[in-house]
C-alpha cells in the first residue's frame, strides 16, 4: 500500500511538522510529571479494552507498555482539546532480536480532572511504514 494522494498528503504534513516541534516540548512535560505522578502512586495507568484488544492482537505485552510509558518511550505528538481531553503519543523501540528492534506507538488518553491515563491503542507504525518518516516520529501521509 502506498500514499493515494501524495500532494494532500505532502501539504498536510508540513503543517503536522510544524504543529509537532510546537507540541512536543509540551509533551515532553506531561510525560514527565506523569511519570513523576506514577512513582509516587498519585497517577494511575490503565489499558483500555480497546488497548487490550489491540495488544493482544499485536504481540504487545503489557509489560512492554508500562515500561515504554514508565521509562523508555519518548512524545512524538500531544494534543489537548477544548474539552480539556489531553492525548499524548508515545514511541519507543523494543528489542525484538540480537541487533533488532521493533519500534512501537502507544496512545494516552487523559480526561480532564483525572488522574487516570488511559492507553487507547498501541501499534507497530511498520504495519503502515508509508505513513511515516524519521524513524516513525513523523507522520507523512494522512490517507485514510
Amino acid at each position: 500500500m502506498s500514499c493515494q494522494n501524495p500532494e494532500r498528503c505532502a501539504h498536510q504534513a508540513a503543517s503536522w511538522k510544524a504543529q509537532q516541534e510546537r507540541y512536543v516540548e509540551i509533551g515532553e512535560k506531561v510525560l514527565a510529571e506523569l511519570r513523576e505522578s506514577l512513582e509516587r502512586g498519585e497517577s494511575n495507568l490503565r489499558i483500555s479494552y480497546h488497548g487490550d484488544t489491540r495488544q493482544t492482537d499485536r504481540c504487545i505485552s503489557g509489560a512492554t507498555i508500562r515500561m515504554l510509558v514508565c521509562d523508555e518511550a519518548w512524545p512524538f505528538w500531544y494534543y489537548k482539546n477544548s474539552y480539556g481531553i489531553e492525548k499524548l503519543e508515545l514511541v519507543g523501540h523494543v528489542k525484538a532480536g540480537e541487533k533488532k528492534y521493533r519500534p512501537i506507538h502507544v496512545i494516552l488518553i487523559k480526561n480532564p480532572g483525572s488522574d487516570l491515563w488511559k492507553v487507547t491503542t498501541v501499534y507497530d507504525p511498520r504495519s503502515k511504514e508509508y505513513k511515516w518518516g524519521n524513524n516513525y516520529q513523523e507522520r507523512k501521509c494522512f490517507c485514510k
